[in-house]
C-alpha cells in the first residue's frame, strides 16, 4: 500500500523550511515494519504447508505403487516359450490360472471351409456397351493402343464413346483388311479369330490407354487362324451402391438380410456398397472373413474353423447371396490335430486352448516343438522395485523436512511418520498371513533396509536383492505373495490415515467415510494460520494509513493557517507604510 502525499508543500518558518510530507513518510513506513516483519511468518508458513501437499502426493504415489505390487497379476504372470525342431508351428501365450511345465507338441495344420462364389456376379457388357460405362474391371482410360500384324503395327485411338465392336472395326479398318473376324462376347468374355494370316499381337510399352488391360489382351499374341478369349469384361462395382452396382442378378430390396452361419448381414440395396457389405461381413461374428477377387469377380467367405459355410437369404428379405452366387453350404475345412506328451486331440480351428492348462496355442503350421511354460518374475520384480522406489523417495523426504533446520523440524506430526512406516514394512504379523509364515518379514524374502551391520547413515532406504526375491518366489510363490500383499496392506492402512485416500487395500467404510487425513488437516491448519497472519498484517497497514492521513490532514490545515497569517502580516504590512 502506498501513501499519497500530494498537495503537501513545505512549511516556512523563521529559522527556514521544513518538508513535513517527507516525515509523515518516514512516520508511515516506521508503524508499517510489524506488518512487513510478518511477510517471513507468511513465507514459512506456506513452506510448511507445501511441504504437507508435496508429502501427500508423495504418499499418493506409493499407494498406487502398493496397489500395483499387491495385484494378483503381480504373482500370476506366466511366460511362454517355443523350442525344438520346429519353433515356427505355434504361438503361445499363459494365463494367470497356467501351471509351469515342459510340454512335447507335434501339430498338422488343418484348412478353413471357404465358400466362394459359383460364378463371375458381374454382368456383362455387349458388343455396343460404350466404354466409359461403369461396368469394367476399372475405368477405361482414353488414349492409343498398339495392333501388331506381323511386321506392322497400326495406332488405334480409344475414346469413352467407342465400343468394344467400334475398335474391332477401327482394326479391321486401320489394317485395311479383316484381322479379328467372328467377336463376340459369350459367357462375359470376348471370343474372336485371328483372320490376318500372320501373328497378332495387342499392346505395347507405349500404350497410353488402359483398354487391352482392361479385357486381358495386353501383351497377348495370337497365332494365324487361332481363336482366342479375353478376360472377364463385366464386373461388380465395389464402391456402387448395390441397386447399380452391375450385378448380373440385380439386389433390389430396400432393406435386406442375409444370414452367415446363422449371422444377420442386414443391407439397404440403394445406400449399401458390396465393399461396405464385405467390411460389416468381417466385423461380425459371423466367423468368416470375406474378400474380392478383381480376376474372377467373384467372393470368397475363409471360415476361421474347418467348420461348414452357411450362407442363406432371409425369406422376403432380399436376394444378395443369391445374387454373390454363395448361397448354400460349403464344403467342410480339415481340422487341426495336434498330440500333446502323447495325447492326442483334434480343433476345428487353428487355435487351442486350456488343453494345456492356463495355455492358448494357435498352430501356425505343421511341426514339432516344445512349450515351456514357466513364471514370469519381471512383473513381480518390477512392481517391488517401483514400490521401493516409491517408499525411499516419501521416506526421504519425511526425514529432509524434520531433520535439523528443516522447514517442518520439530513437527511432532510428521516426525513419528518416517520410523512408523519402515516398521510397518519390515514387521511381522502381518494382516492375512497364513499362520505358516506369521514369524516372517518381507527380509525373509529379500526386501530389507540393509545388512545386519550396516554403517550408521547407510541403512536409512529400502533396498531389493533381487537374486533372493526370485529365488523366494520359485521356491514358494505363496509364501511372497502372502508377505507382499500383507505388508502392501498394512502400510497403505497407515498411509490412508495420512493421504485420506481410500483404495481396494484399504476400502471406504462407514466407520472411516468421514476421515480427514493428517496431510489435509496439517495444510488446513497451516492455511488458516496463514489468513490469521495476512489478517493481522492488514490491520497493521490499515492503522499505518490511517495514522498516516491524520497527520495528512493537520499539516495541511497548518498550512492553510500559515498563508492566512501570511496574507495578514502583507496587509499589515501595506498600512504601516501608509502611515509612514
Amino acid at each position: 500500500m502506498s501513501l499519497n502525499l500530494g498537495g503537501m508543500q513545505a512549511l516556512s518558518l523563521m529559522s527556514g523550511t521544513i518538508d513535513y510530507s517527507q516525515i509523515v513518510q518516514q512516520l508511515y513506513q516506521v508503524a508499517r515494519q510489524p506488518g512487513d516483519a510478518l511477510n517471513q511468518t507468511i513465507q514459512t508458513l506456506q513452506s510448511k504447508q507445501n511441504d504437507w501437499s508435496n508429502i501427500a502426493s508423495l504418499a499418493g504415489k506409493l499407494q498406487d505403487a502398493l496397489m500395483a505390487l499387491a495385484d494378483s497379476s503381480t504373482f500370476s504372470s506366466f511366460t511362454t516359450s517355443v523350442g525344438g525342431t520346429d519353433t515356427d508351428a505355434i504361438t503361445a501365450t499363459a494365463s494367470g490360472s497356467a501351471v509351469p511345465g515342459t510340454y512335447n507338441i507335434s501339430v498338422t495344420a488343418g484348412a478353413p471351409a471357404t465358400f466362394t462364389s459359383s460364378a463371375g456376379i458381374g454382368a456383362a457388357p455387349t458388343m455396343s456397351t460404350a466404354l466409359s460405362s461403369p461396368v469394367f474391371s476399372q475405368p477405361v482410360t482414353a488414349g492409343n493402343v498398339t495392333v501388331t500384324v506381323g511386321a506392322t503395327s497400326k495406332t488405334i485411338s480409344i475414346s469413352g464413346s467407342d465400343t468394344i465392336q467400334s475398335v474391332i472395326d477401327n482394326i479391321n479398318t486401320a489394317f485395311g483388311s479383316t484381322v479379328i473376324s467372328g467377336a463376340a462376347i459369350t459367357n462375359n468374355q470376348l471370343t474372336f479369330t485371328n483372320a490376318s494370316g500372320q501373328t497378332l499381337v495387342f499392346g505395347s510399352a507405349g500404350d497410353t490407354s488402359n483398354f487391352f488391360q482392361v479385357i486381358g489382351l495386353d501383351g497377348v499374341q495370337v497365332g494365324a487362324g487361332e481363336n482366342k478369349t479375353s478376360g472377364l469384361l463385366g464386373h461388380v462395382q465395389l464402391t456402387s451402391y448395390l441397386h447399380s452396382a452391375n450385378f448380373a442378378m440385380s439386389v433390389t430390396a430396400t432393406n435386406g438380410d442375409m444370414q452367415i452361419n446363422g449371422v444377420d448381414i442386414t443391407y439397404n440395396a440403394q445406400t449399401d456398397t458390396l465393399q461396405a457389405i464385405i467390411n460389416r461381413i468381417n466385423s461380425s461374428a459371423a466367423g468368416v472373413t470375406a474378400s474380392y477377387d478383381p480376376l474372377t469377380d467373384t467372393i470368397t467367405l475363409t471360415s476361421k474353423t474347418s467348420q461348414p459355410i452357411t450362407v442363406s437369404d432371409v425369406p422376403g428379405m432380399g436376394n444378395l447371396a443369391a445374387a454373390l452366387n454363395i448361397a448354400g453350404t460349403s464344403q467342410p475345412g480339415t481340422p487341426w490335430s495336434y498330440t500333446i506328451n502323447g495325447s492326442s486331440g483334434t480343433s476345428a480351428g487353428p487355435t487351442v486352448s486350456n488343453v494345456i492348462p492356463g495355455v492358448t496355442f494357435t498352430i501356425q503350421s505343421s511341426g514339432s516343438c516344445t512349450l515351456t511354460v514357466a513364471q514370469d518374475t519381471s512383473t513381480l520384480t518390477k512392481n517391488v522395485q517401483a514400490f521401493v522406489d516409491a517408499f525411499n523417495t516419501l521416506y526421504k523426504q519425511l526425514q529432509t523436512y524434520t531433520q535439523k533446520g528443516g522447514d517442518l523440524q520439530g513437527d511432532a506430526a510428521m516426525a513419528q511418520l518416517a520410523f512408523k512406516y519402515m516398521n510397518d514394512v519390515l514387521s511381522n504379523g502381518l494382516p492375512g498371513v497364513p499362520s505358516q509364515y506369521a514369524s516372517l518379514t518381507v527380509q525373509a524374502i529379500g526386501i530389507n533396509n540393509g545388512a545386519v551391520g550396516s554403517a550408521p547413515g547407510t541403512t536409512n532406504s529400502l533396498q531389493v536383492d533381487t537374486n533372493t526375491l526370485i529365488q523366494a518366489f520359485q521356491d514358494d510363490p505363496n509364501k511372497v505373495a502372502s508377505l507382499l500383499t500383507g505388508m502392501a496392506t498394512k502400510l497403505n492402512n497407515d498411509l490412508v490415515n495420512l493421504t485420506g485416500q481410500f483404495n481396494s487395500l484399504t476400502p471406504i467404510s462407514p466407520s472411516n467415510m468421514n476421515l480427514v487425513g493428517i496431510a489435509q488437516a496439517e495444510q488446513n491448519m497451516y492455511s488458516n494460520m496463514i489468513n490469521d497472519t495476512l489478517q493481522q498484517q492488514q490491520t497493521i497497514y490499515d492503522q499505518a494509513q490511517a495514522e498516516a492521513q491524520q497527520l495528512m490532514a493537520e499539516f495541511q490545515q497548518l498550512q492553510q493557517y500559515q498563508a492566512q497569517a501570511a496574507m495578514e502580516q502583507a496587509a499589515l504590512r501595506g498600512l504601516l507604510s501608509t502611515i509612514g
